[in-house]
């Protein structure tokens, strides 16, 4: 996300903002990471800790939910910043680079959060047979 600095709307204090929400979705990606990486400990055996993986789970949907949400305001910003002021940018080949930038930890925390689901989802018991006699 430090390449933002090199943006031709770097002149621009409210950048360093921007800077700063793209750094705050990788930390919401780096939870989600850290949530699965706690797999392990949440088997013992054959069985599998229904306790902790919600708790991961829950870890994973905030992940991606942060994740999106600042990445939605790190656009905003940007894009207030392309289109406003004395000096208009305009979108340029970098301005459209970095907002997909912006975008990779979203995609990233969105494909661990459903990877995760997947792996933390606990087992079903198979149905029990039950036979009248009569």
């Amino acid at each position: 996300m430090g390449l933002g600095r090199a943006l031709p709307t770097a002149y621009h204090p409210i950048n360093a903002l921007v800077w700063i929400a793209g750094c705050g979705s990788v930390f919401a990606v780096l939870l989600s990471s850290v949530s699965l990486l706690a797999a392990r400990s949440y088997v013992r055996g054959e069985y599998l800790d229904v306790n902790g993986a919600r708790a991961a789970r829950r870890a994973l949907a905030g992940g991606w939910a942060g994740a999106l949400i600042v990445a939605v305001i790190a656009w905003f910003l940007l894009v207030m910043t392309v289109t406003s002021g004395s000096r208009q940018v305009g979108f340029t080949g970098e301005v459209w680079a970095y907002l997909l930038l912006l975008a990779a930890p979203s995609v990233v925390a969105g494909v661990l959060f459903f990877l995760g689901r997947a792996l933390f989802r606990p087992p079903v018991a198979p149905p029990t047979e039950v036979r009248w006699r009569g």
